[in-house]
């Protein structure tokens, strides 16, 4: 009997030149990055993915930084793309880290956005209760949705991002899209640190949001610990979501460190 092929992550793709890969964080999804990867294919080669469980990837009970990792590189396998960049933001980030760790010889440069490779205490886990908890099918559209969440999720920000992961099932009803189970169930994985018994020589771009507490003066010594060519780039007026925040700055610092 065959092997049974891995399933390869769902992706956008644009522009030509060097490849460029996009990771978005916990529940996001590609979505995310187009206006950033828009702009980012007038030099390269953009593919924005779908995390697994996230987005229109596929679900799975299984659902570590490893795994993810692995998810990554099969992708490159099946679009033909021997070595890459990858910019990665929040758990996007710890996946790109963990890629670099285990198939560094397919990592031409990392970015890497409001994110360390420590782990983390459960900062997510009233986000994922609140999700949890709500049984979409109960409302009739988004906007109910959002303002169910208002317990629970005081910023209206935050609600709407969590309601893009609803879609409308084959009964008209509303959906988590999101592979929930499958997140729910390895909170403490999401948390985790990197797994690296190396440095890692790739050359590595870590921006931060000056208004995140992501990535604190504590992490520098443990990013530059891990990847010793770091440089680290705090961005005023930005969140955790510098790309969204700071889009012109973002592009044009990763524009400027990739080529």
């Amino acid at each position: 009997m065959g092997e049974t092929a891995h399933p390869i992550l769902n992706s956008w793709q644009a522009g030509s030149g060097p490849p460029v890969v996009l990771l978005h964080g916990l529940l996001g999804s590609l979505s995310i990055w187009l206006g950033v990867a828009r702009r980012l294919a007038r030099d390269f080669s953009v593919h924005a993915l779908d995390l697994r469980n996230h987005g229109g990837s596929f679900h799975s009970m299984e659902f570590n930084y490893p795994v993810m990792a692995a998810d990554v590189a099969a992708f490159l396998d099946a679009r033909g793309l021997e070595r890459v960049h990858l910019v990665g933001h929040s758990m996007g980030g710890k996946v790109a880290m963990q890629f670099a760790a285990d198939f560094p010889g397919r990592l031409s440069r990392l970015v890497v956005v409001d994110i360390a490779p420590r782990r983390y205490p459960p900062v997510l886990d009233e986000l994922l209760d609140a999700v949890v908890s709500l049984d979409p099918a109960a409302y009739t559209d988004r906007s109910a949705v959002v303002a169910a969440l208002a317990d629970r999720v005081a910023c209206l920000t935050t609600r709407r991002f969590l309601a893009k992961n609803l879609v409308r099932g084959p009964d008209g009803r509303l959906a988590w899209r999101i592979g929930l189970a499958g997140i729910n169930a390895n909170r403490s994985e999401i948390y985790a640190g990197v797994a690296s018994g190396q440095t890692l020589p790739h050359p590595a771009l870590f921006i931060a949001g000056a208004l995140s507490d992501y990535v604190t003066a504590a992490d520098r010594e443990p990013i530059q610990r891990l990847f010793p060519h770091a440089r680290i780039v705090v961005v005023p007026g930005a969140g955790h979501f510098v790309h969204v925040d700071a889009p012109d700055t973002f592009c044009e610092l990763v524009r400027d460190f990739l080529k």
